[in-house]
């Protein structure tokens, strides 16, 4: 999943810690525009905004990959 950090109602580490009580296994990536924020349950991977398509590219091939 990408996430943002930044949204209206519920923020993206207070999102991703609420997937991690229904989905603990979901890979996510959080994204942000702003300094690396502490999620509190970690994504599994991260990228500041603005990114290049193969920086996203990288991190899904990264995380995302079945072995």
């Amino acid at each position: 999943m990408l996430l943002d950090s930044d949204m209206p109602l519920m923020n993206g580490p207070e999102t991703l810690r609420a997937l991690r009580d229904h989905a603990a296994q979901l890979p996510v990536v959080l994204m942000s525009g702003e300094a690396k924020e502490g999620a509190g349950a970690e994504p599994a991977g991260a990228l500041a905004k603005p990114f290049q398509l193969h920086e996203l590219l990288a991190v899904v091939a990264a995380h995302f990959a079945q072995p």
